[in-house]
């Protein structure tokens, strides 16, 4: 025999118990239609592109990521790169010595010493990490590009720096 708070708890528990249930079978069933963000990024439209199942999963139930190493080394080239080109438009004689914080990564190092061996070390760009928006199909598309320069016969040209071992770039962000 139960006594009547212990028979409390047990109904408590048992509601519990059938939330969680509940919870879990919704969540796993088929996700039917998500709503897209209003504003969406040119990575959000790349995952889409390669597997809208696993970006709609995604957008249904949002689960923390671990960022790989190689996408934080990628964010802090471009933090450098853009740095780099703020200290030229200040001190055009500056020589891009090689910073403290850079000992610690070689590999960082060595995309950073690939970077210096080009032309685009040498030229003030007209803007780094330039953040632009476009409605496309009733829609927001939002983008940075790494840098854009001005070249002496009056063209631009627009560079978006890749940090991959494969040496190649997605079309499809490209045209975004």
């Amino acid at each position: 025999m139960l006594t009547l708070a212990e028979s409390e708890r047990l109904a408590r528990l048992d509601a519990d118990i059938e939330a969680v249930v509940r919870r879990e079978y919704e969540q796993s069933q088929p996700v039917g239609e998500v709503e897209l963000p209003a504003v969406l990024s040119a990575s959000l439209l790349m995952r889409a592109a390669a597997d809208p199942d696993a970006l709609a999963r995604d957008l249904a139930r949002p689960m923390p990521r671990i960022t790989p190493a190689s996408a934080v080394r990628g964010t802090a080239f471009h933090q450098w790169v853009a740095a780099s080109a703020e200290q030229l438009t200040l001190i055009p004689e500056w020589d891009l010595a090689e910073d403290a914080e850079l000992a610690g990564d070689p590999e960082l190092a060595a995309l950073i010493e690939g970077y210096l061996g080009t032309e685009y070390a040498r030229m003030t760009p007209d803007g780094t990490e330039v953040e632009i928006a476009l409605r496309v199909s009733g829609m927001v598309v939002r983008a940075v590009i790494d840098a854009v320069y001005r070249h002496a016969d009056g063209t631009w040209e627009v560079v978006d720096w890749k940090t991959n071992r494969h040496q190649t770039a997605d079309p499809l962000q490209l045209s975004i």
